[in-house]
């Protein structure tokens, strides 16, 4: 089998090295790669912007499957784009990578669920933080953020920090 791994950074380093070790996998390409990584897999300078290079590569060289390792081609739907294609490719679509690349689709879903979430929101017009977890708004307080209030925002303000 043929691997295409996206990326270019340790993690996809890490994949690579890994994968290498499988009997089954007969070559491994890495776009774009790096120095480290092309010492044990084929690099292609490739954009990872140009989603349908991507998965004209992938469909040219008969990959039989594609890693992502970066956030940014998972938030633009590279996953979508090579399913679209019958292309496998292991990664969240477009929409599930939200959970990632937007804090305020992340924090809608996380309390919509009940799951715990580590992200607060600034209003700037109140000039107020504004804490959905009663211990984070403990913590808060104790760090002296007197104005963190618990709850959301009564003017609908979606401007996300991070804690």
């Amino acid at each position: 089998m043929k691997i295409l791994v996206v990326g270019s950074g340790g993690r996809e380093h890490a994949l690579v090295w890994k994968l290498r070790k499988s009997k089954k996998i007969k070559k491994i390409f890495c776009i774009p790669g790096n120095a480290g990584i092309a010492q044990i897999a084929k690099c292609i300078d490739m954009d990872l912007d140009n989603l349908k290079a991507l998965s004209d590569f992938a469909h040219r060289n008969k990959i039989g499957l594609t890693v992502v390792g970066p956030e940014a081609p998972l938030a633009s739907g590279i996953v979508d784009e090579f399913q679209r294609r019958r292309l496998r490719i292991f990664g969240p679509t477009q929409k599930a990578a939200q959970l990632e690349s937007s804090k305020v689709f992340a924090k809608e879903f996380m309390r919509k669920y009940h799951s715990y979430e580590g992200i607060d929101a600034y209003c700037p017009e109140c000039d107020r933080i504004y804490c959905w977890n009663h211990y984070k708004l403990e913590e808060e307080w104790d760090e002296g953020f007197y104005d963190c209030t618990y709850g959301e925002c009564p003017k609908g303000h979606k401007r996300m920090i991070d804690d």
